[in-house]
């Protein structure tokens, strides 16, 4: 999971011209929705990662579940803005 949420946060703005997530998502040249998803993406997929790298081991661990990782919605807008802006 933190492979996927660094894949996607730090090699993905170069194809949108910006230079970090960050910036695509507060300051892309779109309409209000794909940057509202694209701080969804961002912070979910830190958050979630975060979650489960920076905590003592245990035990017994939790791996994430599916539902957890479910970031198709905003990574098919995000993909949908890439195909657009590679033509």
């Amino acid at each position: 999971m933190q492979r996927m949420a660094a894949g996607i946060l730090d090699h993905v703005p170069p194809s949108l011209g910006k230079q970090n997530f960050s910036d695509v998502a507060n300051n892309y040249a779109g309409p209000s929705s794909f940057k509202k998803s694209m701080q969804n993406l961002q912070l979910s997929l830190w958050n979630i990662a975060d979650a489960h790298l920076h905590v003592p081991i245990r035990q017994k661990e939790v791996l994430p579940t599916g539902r957890q990782v479910d970031f198709h919605k905003d990574l098919d807008i995000l993909l949908g803005e890439i195909v657009k802006t590679l033509k």
